[in-house]
């Protein structure tokens, strides 16, 4: 099945970047991360720390770059827990925003309806994805084998590796699968992983805004309503 043409592609798969993308919590992670900082470095972190050295990162990853060097591997995972800890506590108090993002919902089902290939590329750990399929049943439009997630042996982004490991997991070529992201580091990814078509889920991220300078189109939705009607209502899913 093709899921849409673009250009003279035709892109039979989908690959969603999890946090910011299909569940809006970016602000939640930024809270967790800032509280870390100030007990690590005993200052927050910058707004331009937050867009380039947390956002698509790996946990590891912006645990080294807080403490300003590498550390024992039961150091970084007690702090990476204490971390995740606070920020799923922050996700449950939150009630009414303890939900997939704005249409989301409906634009999975109709994917999964049409028989469309599905995957998740994501940064977080097995605990928060752990989290994520039970509060958020993601089972019903992916199984767990669909999604890469931080296992500790991928690349975090912007290398492509997550993503190239995703394309593999459904079977495709990477120009023939869609990537819908939310970061600037993400973004990268999609791009040097030669998705097809790339998507900017720009709801949640204060880097919608931003000039992109990769060379490669890049879609722009406010929320996945705006891109049901674009692949649904259209009629551009075939």
């Amino acid at each position: 099945m093709c899921l849409t043409t673009y250009g003279v592609i035709c892109l039979h798969g989908i690959v969603f970047d999890f946090n910011g993308t299909l569940y809006w919590d970016t602000e939640k992670h930024n809270v967790a991360w800032t509280m870390l900082s100030r007990e690590l470095r005993e200052y927050e972190l910058t707004t331009e720390e937050l867009k380039t050295k947390v956002q698509g990162r790996t946990t590891p990853d912006i645990l080294r770059f807080l403490l300003g060097h590498d550390a024992d591997g039961h150091i970084l995972k007690e702090l990476e827990e204490k971390k995740e800890t606070l920020y799923r506590r922050l996700c449950l108090e939150d009630g009414e925003g303890l939900k997939l993002a704005p249409g989301a919902p409906q634009f999975l089902d109709r994917l999964k309806g049409q028989g469309v290939p599905m995957a998740i590329a994501t940064s977080s750990g097995k605990r928060n994805l752990d989290f994520y399929f039970e509060v958020f049943e993601l089972d019903k439009w992916f199984s767990f084998h669909s999604v890469v997630y931080d296992d500790g042996a991928i690349k975090g982004k912007p290398a492509p590796d997550i993503f190239l490991r995703a394309f593999r997991r459904l079977d495709l070529e990477p120009q023939n699968c869609m990537v819908v992201e939310d970061s600037p580091m993400g973004l990268e990814a999609a791009y040097r992983s030669q998705a097809g078509q790339i998507v900017l889920m720009g709801g949640d991220s204060a880097w919608s805004g931003d000039t992109l300078t990769l060379n490669q189109d890049i879609a722009v939705h406010m929320d996945f309503f705006e891109l049901d009607r674009e692949y649904f209502l259209k009629g551009r899913l075939t």
